[in-house]
């Protein structure tokens, strides 16, 4: 793998550019140029749109090492090590995120469900990205791959700085490609369905389609930070299971409306 994608010699001093890092820039302004093109489009104010994004992206981030940092210390036991570790857990970006889009979205009076439903594709498109940069860094790494079909996909690393080199050169699932897989699918059923209402009702379908996914490729994750609960599921199988759940709930209730609003049209 390809933990460090260059190395920059800046003022006599190496400066080594990480693969994760600079994948996860490269999503972070492709997503937010595709959401700010699709809005524009269907009529949304970009300055808005610009600042809503960059808000929520940031606050999504926080939420993430937010989560990281608080798995990270219930499994070792320790505040201080884990807030010095380096880290982010993906499920942790609607906790910061969320609350961020709906408030941002009601201070420039943008309908928030509008704005989730265009982002869709885009943020797909974006998580996908990122779980590139993970195969390449190393981490969120497969189990061992045995006699099944994975075995055919398996990968194997060796660089000192790839976490997954620590526990022996084992062939492994490539988990990260698994799921990064799994989101462009998504991105591309998103992208070619058929635009409706923009209610709320794509985002809320994507959610749950992301926790079905994420539940599957847990079952082939190797590394053990994210914790193991009730020492029956890890700690991102419940967050998956409650995001799908919730998403699901939501999006009943949002079709319920949808539907109550038609016959009182009629």
């Amino acid at each position: 793998m390809h933990p460090t994608l260059v190395t920059l010699e800046l003022g006599g001093v190496a400066r080594p550019l990480s693969s994760y890092g600079a994948l996860l820039a490269v999503a972070v302004v492709v997503g937010g140029l595709s959401v700010a093109r699709a809005a524009t489009r269907n009529g949304l104010e970009l300055g808005a749109v610009v600042a809503i994004v960059a808000s929520t992206v940031g606050a999504g981030f926080v939420g993430a090492r937010a989560l990281f940092v608080v798995v990270e210390a219930f499994r070792g036991g320790d505040w201080r090590s884990a807030i010095a570790l380096g880290g982010l857990v993906a499920l942790g970006a609607p906790l910061g995120g969320l609350p961020a889009l709906w408030l941002l979205c009601r201070r420039f009076a943008i309908p928030m469900g509008r704005l989730a439903d265009l982002a869709v594709p885009a943020l797909a498109q974006a998580h996908a990205m990122g779980r590139l940069g993970c195969f390449l860094a190393g981490c969120c790494f497969g189990a061992p791959a045995g006699d099944d079909v994975g075995a055919a996909l398996a990968v194997r690393y060796d660089d000192a700085l790839a976490a997954a080199t620590a526990l022996g050169p084992v062939d492994r699932h490539p988990v990260q490609l698994y799921e990064s897989a799994g989101l462009l699918a998504l991105a591309l059923a998103f992208h070619l369905a058929p635009v409706r209402a923009l209610d709320g009702r794509r985002a809320l379908a994507y959610a749950v389609g992301y926790a079905v996914l994420r539940l599957g490729t847990e079952s082939v994750r190797g590394d053990v930070v994210r914790g193991i609960a009730f020492e029956v599921a890890s700690t991102s199988q419940i967050a998956s299971g409650a995001l799908g759940l919730a998403a699901l709930v939501g999006l009943v209730v949002v079709s319920r409306r949808a539907r109550v609003a038609r016959e009182a049209s009629r």
